[in-house]
């Protein structure tokens, strides 16, 4: 069973790379260019894990986290956050933390032990 990512960023440039990646280690991805565009995809597929920036327009990355947390058709999601803020994030709710600028290989294993259920706060 292939498991769906969504990939949420305003940077297209880096959701697209970061798609290819996963979708090379045999993830199907979606994206997302803010946190509102996710929760319209969330309401509309099947999604095993969420990937999103902290800050974005619109609608942030902690944000959209309270938004799917709340909603008990999509609370069980987990989400890897990603930042590039300086200072510590290990307080934020979701799944992981994964600090910009980041390796590949430690994406791929957030993602992963997330998808397993493992619990791996941070990259920092």
């Amino acid at each position: 069973m292939t498991h769906t990512i969504l990939v949420v960023d305003d940077e297209l440039a880096l959701a697209e790379v970061l798609a290819n990646i996963l979708e090379y280690h045999g993830y199907a991805v979606l994206i997302a260019g803010d946190g509102q565009e996710a929760l319209e995809v969330v309401k509309e597929k099947k999604i095993d894990l969420i990937i999103s920036d902290y800050m974005m327009p619109k609608l942030d990355g902690i944000a959209l986290f309270h938004c799917i947390s709340s909603d008990y058709r999509t609370s069980g999601i987990p989400m890897i956050m990603m930042s590039a803020l300086p200072g510590d994030l290990k307080d934020l709710p979701v799944h992981s933390i994964l600090k910009k600028p980041f390796h590949m290989d430690e994406l791929v294993e957030m993602v992963t032990k997330a998808l397993k259920g493992t619990q791996c706060r941070n990259s920092m």
